[in-house]
């Protein structure tokens, strides 16, 4: 099942995309797919932290029972997540925005991905 979102803000390369379907990949708990609706051909892997990244949560200053995504990047070999600009859902409201973490122990932008 898709869930619709509206972007407070366009993602960091996507300014001109703002409405997405976070859809769950069968078979993967905690992985997504982030489609835009308004460039089939605009999809990204997202993770949730709270099933694929215990911990990372806690590191950030997020309000109320928001979910908490990173994007999954394989630009460069092996797959990696960007811990530096999560992705912020609140699904019962259906939007989402980017923050950019400012932390020193977040400091590597692409963190290798663990199987």
């Amino acid at each position: 099942m898709s869930i619709p979102l509206a972007l407070t803000a366009p993602l960091v390369g996507l300014e001109h995309l703002v409405f997405f379907e976070l859809t769950p990949l069968d078979g993967v708990p905690g992985c997504y797919v982030l489609r835009s609706t308004e460039d089939p051909g605009v999809r990204l892997y997202v993770l949730d932290t709270a099933v694929r990244l215990p911990g990372y949560r806690a590191a950030l200053t997020v309000a109320g029972e928001a979910d908490v995504y990173v994007i999954v990047s394989t630009h460069y070999g092996a797959p990696t997540v960007n811990l530096i600009a999560p992705i912020v859902v609140d699904l019962p409201a259906g939007v989402a925005g980017q923050i950019i973490v400012d932390d020193p122990d977040l400091s590597r932008v692409s963190v290798p991905l663990a199987a």
